[in-house]
């Protein structure tokens, strides 16, 4: 009886399964998986009945594409911010709360990704895209956690006036080579109208509205809403 190869590879490459089958009996497919990708068939078209030697390929196709360029816009969204996620001073704001129990480091992920998929939406330049999930993962990238400090400070010296350009100088100095005009703009000017300036640029005004919608939960929560006035609630 003739025996025949049938490979099975990912969108890589790499084997998913390789079995020997005997000619004239069915083969039973794998169902791969990918993140953030639908699987959807096989390249070339998938036969069940084994007749000869046969490489299959994987097929997919992103679950959110918005400008169609055939990547998904989670996967290109995690390569632009992934340096600044794994950075170790950036990582220290899993350690800083925000609101609530929220970390500092899971609110600035929310907001740059929030603004990252509006701007796709918008179908912004590319550029443009990339500068909206920078300066949404450093918009609150200020020195310290806030809830920790006895703020005796002057009200409009108190940490909602002056923490954007806090977190716009730290940027400055750990993640110098991703700023540029528009960056810095959107980070300093996100506590608008807060702060009375408005933000010059899309990005900045993508950021503000994005800051806002994840921070809608001090809505929710009134003991949330007192931790910015109360060390008692923080």
């Amino acid at each position: 009886m003739k025996i025949h190869n049938i490979k099975f590879l990912d969108y890589d490459g790499k084997l998913i399964k390789e079995i020997n089958i005997e000619d004239g009996k069915k083969i039973k497919s794998p169902k791969p998986k990918r993140y953030f990708y639908k699987f959807y068939g096989w390249r070339p078209t998938f036969s069940e009945i084994a007749r000869k030697d046969m490489v299959y390929k994987a097929k997919y196709k992103p679950k959110m594409d918005y400008d169609n360029n055939g990547i998904s816009d989670e996967e290109e969204f995690l390569k632009i911010v992934s340096h600044i996620l794994n950075n170790e001073e950036f990582l220290k704001r899993k350690k800083f709360k925000h609101h609530g129990e929220t970390s500092l480091y899971e609110h600035s992920f929310a907001v740059s990704y929030y603004a990252y998929i509006w701007a796709k939406k918008l179908h912004l330049k590319r550029k443009t895209v990339k500068n909206v999930a920078i300066a949404g993962m450093l918009h609150d990238f200020y020195y310290e956690d806030w809830t920790k400090i006895k703020d005796n400070r002057p009200f409009f010296k108190k940490h909602g006036f002056v923490h954007a350009k806090e977190a716009k100088n730290n940027s400055l100095k750990y993640f110098k080579e991703y700023m540029n005009d528009r960056i810095l703009n959107a980070i300093e000017r996100h506590m608008f109208p807060l702060n009375i300036t408005p933000p010059k640029y899309k990005e900045g005004w993508l950021i503000t509205l994005a800051d806002k919608y994840v921070s809608m939960d001090v809505i929710k929560d009134y003991k949330i809403l007192y931790s910015f006035f109360s060390r008692k609630h923080r």
